[in-house]
């Protein structure tokens, strides 16, 4: 009812001098950037590889640790990326599937959020969307992919957070 509309959008804006600013909700995610933000701005609030993920394999290893988790992601990424794509020119949604689920994981391990939410989309994928825009995915995987290992290789990524009020 309208009413009820009414209440959920005001829950989700407040309006002040004119302008409406976001509430302090958290919307849901769009890991497949399908969604375009009011006034055609895209959705900024993903970032590459979350630093909470960061800070706790710091907090659980040294440098040698969490360079080996970027190394396992890499290789991961080696060999699961090639049977991505293979399940893609042949067709098999279960390979594609499988191999969705593994890249998933070893996106979660880095703290590479949105490629693992775009996976964790793709490894329930349907038959027919597969079929449909299995390619489309794909890319938009890959794009996200080299964006992340783009963060990973970035300079000081595996150096210890610093510490609040370290001079």
């Amino acid at each position: 009812n309208a009413k009820q509309l009414l209440s959920t959008i005001a829950s989700y804006c407040d309006q002040r001098d004119g302008e409406h600013h976001k509430a302090s909700q958290t919307l849901a995610s769009d890991p497949l950037d399908v969604v375009v933000a009011i006034g055609g701005k895209p959705n900024a609030t993903n970032n590459t590889i979350d630093p909470a993920q960061i800070a706790y394999l710091w907090s659980i290893g040294d440098a040698h640790f969490v360079r080996s988790m970027v190394e396992g992601f890499n290789l991961d990424v080696e060999e699961t990326w090639p049977q991505m794509e293979a399940a893609i020119s042949s067709g098999n949604v279960q390979d594609f599937r499988f191999s969705a689920h593994a890249l998933k994981g070893a996106s979660n391990n880095i703290g590479a959020t949105k490629l693992a939410a775009m996976c964790g989309k793709m490894e329930k994928i349907t038959e027919g969307e597969f079929k449909e825009h299995g390619q489309h995915h794909v890319k938009k995987i890959e794009t996200e992919l080299k964006r992340v290992k783009h963060a990973l290789t970035s300079e000081g990524f595996v150096r210890p957070p610093s510490k609040a009020g370290a001079a």
